[in-house]
């Protein structure tokens, strides 16, 4: 792969990590003078029905369109907080599955393609990994960002706290450690 890069196209969905990664994205296309493409990637929901007063399907493109463009906007304006004037920046949005449309947008070797880590916990077993996917089929360079050091740190709490409550909530647990301070 080519050490110089163009373009640095990176996946945002408006969550806490893809701000981190459009903020790495933002720093690597700096860094490297390059242009940074922002996708929003959206899935369009089944043909609507007419009959029922719903609108049609024409209509109902129309709306994701829209939210995947306010998607955009915002996610931009909470990650860098104005547009910065001295890089070049373009924003797309484009129907289909996340890592497919990420790999079509970064489809030259010049490219840089930055995406956030896949799903932890149980939703990996029903939820593919777009950094996985993109690593798999795309043809430029991938840089996958890690999760935000206080997520991980949600996380690592919110785990603590549901074992705690498990705990809590298990008569078992209860009467085991009421019976080891009666015996102290």
């Amino acid at each position: 792969m080519n050490a110089h890069v163009k373009r640095v196209v990176v996946g945002v969905n408006g969550s806490a990590t893809s701000l981190a990664v459009l903020r790495r994205a933002y720093t690597e296309a700096c860094r490297r003078e390059a242009e940074l493409r922002i996708v929003v990637a959206y899935r369009l929901t089944p043909a609507v029905v007419t009959e029922y007063g719903y609108p049609g399907a024409a209509v109902a493109t129309c709306w994701e369109r829209e939210a995947a463009l306010d998607t955009l906007r915002s996610t931009c304006l909470r990650a860098l907080g104005a547009l910065p004037e001295d890089l070049l920046i373009t924003g797309v949005t484009e129907p289909g599955r996340h890592w497919r449309v990420l790999a079509r947008q970064a489809w030259h070797e010049d490219d840089l393609l930055v995406v956030g880590p896949g799903p932890t916990g149980l939703r990996r077993l029903w939820h593919r990994s777009v950094a996985a996917q993109c690593a798999r089929h795309a043809r430029c360079q991938v840089l996958v960002v890690a999760r935000p050091a206080l997520m991980r740190e949600y996380r690592r709490g919110l785990r603590r706290w549901s074992g705690w409550a498990r705990r809590r909530a298990d008569p078992t647990a209860q009467t085991a450690g009421l019976h080891d301070l009666d015996a102290a």
